[in-house]
């Protein structure tokens, strides 16, 4: 095996390990799943996906950068107001 398939195997196994980890801390503590286990969820799958494809050339350099930006650009946009409380 290369070191690209190397990387590949491991970006594909943080997937499932951040949903089943995700789900093992909610069940524990408790809680439910509200916009930040969302947001953590599209940060534990989305670079991984990305990565995969760009390794296997699907993707090229352009089209990475915009995804990533897309990604960074939702998931701080709205930051500020899930932390506002009610007057």
């Amino acid at each position: 095996m290369t070191v690209v398939q190397w990387i590949e195997i491991a970006a594909a196994l943080t997937m499932p390990l951040a949903v089943i980890g995700i789900i093992v801390h909610r069940c524990l503590t408790k809680k439910g799943i509200g916009v930040r286990v969302i947001q953590f969820m599209a940060i534990a799958a989305m670079p991984p996906i990305v990565l995969i494809l760009a390794l296997e050339k699907i993707l090229d350099g352009c089209s990475v950068a915009a995804i990533i930006g897309a990604l960074v650009g939702y998931l701080f946009s709205h930051i500020a107001e899930f932390d506002k409380k009610p007057d």
